[in-house]
C-alpha cells in the first residue's frame, strides 16, 4: 500500500487503481442527469426569450431614426408612465430601450450593444448581468 493510500483508509475517499493517487470515478445518479437537462433547457428558453427581446428593440430602430429630439423625448415619458402603471413588462422596456439607443446614437455617436441591453433588462428584473470586457459595462447604468 503506497503513504497515500494508507492516509485515506477509514476516510471514505475512493482511491483509482491508476499509478496516481485520484479519487475513483463516482457513477452519476439519474436526478443529477435530469437535473442537468433542465438546466440545459431553461437556458434555451432564456436565449430565446432574449432573442425575441432583442428583436423587439431592432424592429423600432426605422421608426425612432424618423424621429426629432422632442419626439423622443415625448416618447420616453409616454413610455415611462406606461411602465409606472404596468410595470417593467418586455414590450415596455423594449420601447424604452430602443427610444434610450437611438438617444445614445445622437447625442454619443455611439449605438448600445446588444448585449448591453440585455444586461439593463436584467437589472430591471432584479437580477445579476455579467458582462465581459470591453463590452460597455458602464452604459446600462446610465
Amino acid at each position: 500500500m503506497s503513504d497515500v493510500r494508507a492516509l485515506l483508509v477509514g476516510r471514505d475517499i475512493v482511491v483509482g487503481d491508476g499509478c496516481y493517487a485520484e479519487r475513483a470515478e463516482q457513477p452519476v445518479m439519474e436526478i443529477e442527469e435530469w437535473l442537468r437537462a433542465l438546466t440545459a433547457h431553461l437556458a434555451f428558453s432564456s436565449k430565446r426569450q432574449s432573442d425575441r427581446f432583442l428583436q423587439r428593440v431592432n424592429v423600432r430602430q426605422p421608426e425612432m431614426q424618423q424621429q426629432d429630439s422632442d419626439a423622443l423625448r415625448q416618447g420616453l415619458r409616454t413610455v415611462a408612465q406606461q411602465m409606472q402603471k404596468r410595470g417593467f413588462c418586455d414590450e415596455l422596456i423594449a420601447e424604452a430601450f430602443a427610444l434610450v439607443r437611438e438617444a445614445g446614437s445622437r447625442t454619443l455617436g455611439k449605438r448600445h450593444y446588444d448585449v448591453q441591453l440585455l444586461a439593463g433588462r436584467a437589472l430591471l428584473r432584479g437580477r445579476i448581468a455579467e458582462m465581459a470586457t470591453g463590452e460597455g459595462k458602464p452604459w446600462p447604468l446610465r
